[in-house]
Formats: C-alpha cells, sequence, structure tokens
C-alpha cells in the first residue's frame, strides 16, 4: 500500500445508542431531530438532511415506540404551529453529543435547504389519487407526496407541514367516515372537506388460498400483513377487530395476538400486495385495484369513503384550486371508471364540511 493511499483514508467513526440489545438512536436520528430543533418543522428538517417527510416521520415514530416515549410535540392548530422536541429528546441530543465530543468526533453535517413544492399531500395512499397527482404535476406544479397514513396526514397539516390530506377514518361510534376525526385533531375550524370518491376495500389474498370473511385469517392461522398505525386501514382492521372479540366473547388484545403477523407494518396497499406476492404474507387488508392490479384474489368487505382535508389557509392557491378541478374533471371518472373497486359520485369535488359555519 502506497504512502499516497494511506494518507488518502479517511477514519469514519459511528456512534449508536442500543437498549436491549436493539439500536434506538444513531447518527441519522440525531441530525434530524437537531434539524427539528432549529427549524421548528418535520418537513422543513427532513428537506435539510435530505430525506423524505414520509422517512422522517417512519424515523420518529420507530425512535419512539422503542424508546417508549414522545421525542417530537406537535402544536395545535389554533396555536403556535409547528414541532417541538421534548424534554426527553434534548436530553438525547445532550447525551448523543456528550458521546461523541468524549471520543472526539467532530459534529459537521451539511444542510440542504431545497425549494420549497407548490403543493404538499400527506396521507393516505390511493392508485387513482396517483393519477390526480400526476396530472397536477403535468400543469407545471411541484407536489411533493408523503403517504404516511391518514391520521399522521392530519397530524402533518394541523403543524403546517401540509395542504391537502387524503383520509378515509371510518368512525364506528356515527358510522361516518372522516369529519368526526377532525375535532379530535383541533381542526374543526381550520380546514375543510372536499368530497371525493367511493373505494372498495377487503381481504387480498394468495390465489393459492380460499378466504370467504375476516375470521379465516385467524381461524385459518393465515399469515397477515398490517398497515402502520393511524392508517385509515389500519382503523378500520381494529373494527373488524372489535366486532370479531365481541361475536366469540373475547379481548381485543387476545385477538390481535391470535393474527399471525399483526405487528408487521408497511404504509401502502402496494406495500401489503407485493409482500403477498413475494411469499412473505398470505393475506391483507387492501383496495381492490392494487389486488387486481397485483394478480392477487379478492373478498370484498365494505366501500369506503376517500375524501381530501383542505387546510383554509391554501384554498386560495392556484395549484390547490388546479387539485379540486382536476379531481372533478371528466378525465379522472374515466380513469375511474376503467378501474374496478371505484365509484365516482356528483359530490366529487364539492365541499361537504366548512368548520367555521358549523362550529
Amino acid at each position: 500500500m502506497t504512502s499516497k493511499l494511506v494518507e488518502r483514508l479517511k477514519v469514519r467513526i459511528s456512534v449508536e445508542f442500543e437498549l436491549d440489545g436493539e439500536k434506538v438512536f444513531d447518527w441519522s436520528l440525531f441530525r434530524l431531530l437537531k434539524a427539528i430543533d432549529e427549524r421548528g418543522s418535520i418537513l422543513a428538517a427532513s428537506r435539510a438532511v435530505g430525506i423524505s417527510y414520509a422517512k422522517a416521520w417512519e424515523m420518529i415514530d420507530r425512535a419512539e415506540r422503542r424508546l417508549d416515549i414522545r421525542l417530537v410535540e406537535r402544536s395545535r392548530a389554533g396555536r403556535t404551529r409547528g414541532a417541538k422536541l421534548t424534554e426527553e429528546a434534548k436530553t438525547l441530543l445532550r447525551r448523543y453529543m456528550a458521546v461523541l465530543q468524549k471520543y472526539g468526533v467532530r459534529v459537521e453535517y451539511e444542510s440542504s435547504k431545497g425549494l420549497a413544492p407548490d403543493l404538499t399531500i400527506a396521507g393516505s395512499h390511493d392508485l387513482l389519487l396517483e393519477h390526480i397527482v400526476r396530472e397536477t404535476r403535468r400543469l407545471g406544479f411541484d407536489v411533493e407526496t408523503s403517504w404516511i397514513g391518514s391520521m399522521a396526514g392530519l397530524a402533518s397539516l394541523m403543524i403546517g407541514d401540509s395542504e391537502i390530506v387524503p383520509v378515509h377514518l371510518y368512525d364506528a361510534r356515527s358510522g361516518e367516515y372522516n369529519i368526526p376525526f377532525l375535532k379530535r385533531l383541533w381542526l374543526s375550524e381550520e380546514v375543510v372537506v372536499v368530497r371525493g370518491y367511493m373505494r372498495q376495500i377487503g381481504l387480498a389474498y394468495h390465489p393459492s388460498l380460499e378466504v370467504k370473511r375476516f375470521d379465516d385469517v385467524i381461524e385459518g392461522r393465515l399469515r397477515f400483513i398490517n398497515r402502520v398505525k393511524g392508517s385509515g386501514t389500519r382503523v378500520h382492521l381494529e373494527h373488524l377487530i372489535e366486532e370479531y372479540a365481541k361475536r366469540h366473547n373475547m379481548k381485543p388484545e387476545d385477538v390481535r395476538r391470535s393474527i399471525i403477523g399483526y405487528d408487521r407494518e408497511v404504509r401502502t396497499h402496494r406495500d401489503v400486495a407485493m409482500a403477498i406476492v413475494r411469499g412473505e404474507a398470505d393475506v391483507g387488508l387492501a383496495i381492490k385495484p392494487i389486488a387486481e392490479l397485483y394478480g392477487l384474489c379478492f373478498k370484498p368487505l365494505k366501500w369506503e369513503w376517500f375524501d381530501f382535508v383542505v387546510s383554509r389557509r391554501s384554498l386560495s392557491k392556484r395549484c390547490v384550486r388546479k387539485f379540486i378541478e382536476i379531481l372533478r374533471s371528466d378525465l379522472i371518472r374515466e380513469i375511474a371508471n376503467k378501474i374496478s373497486g371505484y365509484r365516482v359520485t356528483n359530490e366529487v369535488g364539492s365541499i361537504i364540511y366548512e368548520g367555521r359555519s358549523q362550529s
């Protein structure tokens, strides 16, 4: 080895925190939390460190679950918007910094400001929505999408990180979709709800199997692939679990434990289908068009409303208006008619909820 080559070699030291043998904190999370602390926004922080908004949420959620503490506080709508670190998170940052200094590791990282997109959409994933986003981009708008689930999407809107949130949250108590969840996140007076369309959700499963009802997942000991907490599909699964528990005089937590793969989570309907195609799971909840796209069998369970929660302060933006125009266009109706599992009604694109007029 030549001396010139030796001189070019650089030493890189990696510092990680572990808890019970599992990595819970590393340089990537340190950078993200420090950027949130500096900028007061998860969206701005994700851009600064060069990762997607969905990835930032995933990192925070995973760390909070493993550590069993809250790292980032999301401010309520109507007050100061944004995100800030908890005292526990700040303690972790100080502890991590102290270890870096102890071992002489220089703390340097480049921050990429990047340009803010014209429109930020964060929430539930949908096949027809992909077409709407594509058409919006064709008009020249820079659209950033993050498929983080319905509840996380509403939380992102609450802290000012998103402008349109696709949602399909079923409230078992009222039998309604989406609107009952706004008050729980203090969004009632901050948003309007734009009517979307209906989609058929059900059990997607491998063609070699036969699934007639949700009970078969449990009683047939099938390998399930779950969706992340806060997604509309996960909310629907919990409703199915509650119903099964009542019918069989069981506790919901016992039903959850009996589902093989309950703890394995993915983010989108496509991820569910791909896990089944790869042989990693037998069955999962998904929408009909995705099941058919991947050659899976499908047992329908119900039709659900897939709507769009829009920030009031964004309604006047040209990109938001164009998005809604495309949503109600004949083109989207034509596309929906060609894809099995969608229903577009005459309400599409209309405002079905205006918080201030109903407060």
